[in-house]
């Protein structure tokens, strides 16, 4: 690698397919400019070492594979990472992570090293949440590049604009709307749960894209229903964290219901909650991240955005159980 990391030097750069981002709807700039010093944190994803068949590998007939047979098949070539950590490195940037199974390369940076190596122009930004609200935010538009030496290897570049992609799809009732409500024991019975299936041995997985949970409100709850307290395990990716405390009323309400709507249904048998970023980072999931039990658990979730057919909002998916638990309501 001869290229030298002044900013000074020339830089080869061939543009990044699949990139492209639009504008964030009523994007205006923030009070205050983004810092070329500020760091600024970004997830590579690189080719896999070997194409996959996704036919063959969800066949009836298909094994599980081992994690290390997966990750030596389909997972990054030793040789592609030690390119793009050593080309990343001699131009400035920090390596973070490497993780050749999920065929991520964490890195970071001051906001000037980004910009030049990627080929961008980010900025500090306000734009429309998915509420409605004003949220500020990492800003870019049109789309990367990447060294030229990196063409073909490096297939996307995620976190740099950071706003955010998703909202819980969280409602509090009001006191006079209130009608009867069920606890999950409860809907177990009325749908006839067969007796003996209560999870033993099963690990189920639940993504969460932000809030947190604590301890001492699964007991509380759990208490209540006279059942044992399950083993709530936070997996954290990319630097997503367990955070209780910061949205009582919005995205822990809808992590403590996700959390308790599975737990009162398997009676304490274990689960992870998978904290994931609301940014478009958090959305590419390699799965199962790390840290996570093989074979890896089926994943649950119920945030999501809400997108518009002709000016209107249309309802974001969400997942199974909660459309279940809202039509029972409903019809009842």
């Amino acid at each position: 690698m001869t290229e030298s990391h002044e900013s000074n030097q020339p830089l080869e750069l061939v543009p990044l397919p699949g990139s492209e981002r639009q504008p964030a709807p009523g994007v205006r700039p923030a009070a205050h400019p983004l810092a070329r010093e500020t760091a600024v944190e970004a997830t590579l994803v690189l080719r896999r070492a070997g194409a996959a068949d996704p036919a063959a590998l969800a066949g009836g007939d298909a094994a599980p594979l081992p994690p290390a047979e997966f990750a030596a098949r389909f997972g990054a070539s030793a040789a592609d990472v030690e390119l793009v950590t050593s080309t990343l490195a001699g131009l400035g940037l920090t390596i973070i992570e490497t993780d050749p199974a999920s065929r991520r390369v964490r890195v970071s940076g001051p906001v000037s090293t980004i910009d030049r190596v990627f080929g961008t122009a980010l900025e500090a930004a306000s734009s429309e949440g998915a509420d409605g609200s004003r949220v500020t935010h990492r800003h870019r538009a049109g789309s990367l590049s990447i060294p030229a030496v990196l063409a073909g290897v490096v297939t996307a570049v995620l976190g740099l604009d950071d706003r955010p992609q998703a909202r819980a799809q969280f409602r509090v009732a009001e006191a006079h709307a209130t009608s009867v409500s069920y606890t999950p024991v409860q809907l177990g019975e009325i749908y006839d749960f067969p007796a003996g299936t209560d999870g033993a041995g099963q690990t189920v997985a639940i993504i969460e894209l932000g809030g947190g949970f604590a301890e001492s409100d699964l007991d509380a709850y759990f208490g209540g229903l006279s059942i044992q307290t399950p083993d709530v395990r936070a997996v954290g990716v990319d630097g997503a964290v367990n955070e209780p405390g910061k949205d009582a009323q919005g995205a822990d309400g809808e992590v403590l219901l996700d959390i308790e709507v599975v737990g009162g249904s398997r009676h304490g048998h274990p689960y992870s909650s998978i904290s994931h970023r609301t940014q478009t980072l958090g959305f590419w999931m390699p799965w199962p991240p790390p840290r996570m039990p093989h074979p890896p658990p089926p994943p649950s979730a119920s945030a999501g955005v809400r997108a518009k057919t002709n000016g209107q909002p249309r309802p974001a998916p969400r997942s199974m159980t909660r459309c279940s638990m809202r039509r029972l309501s409903a019809s009842r």
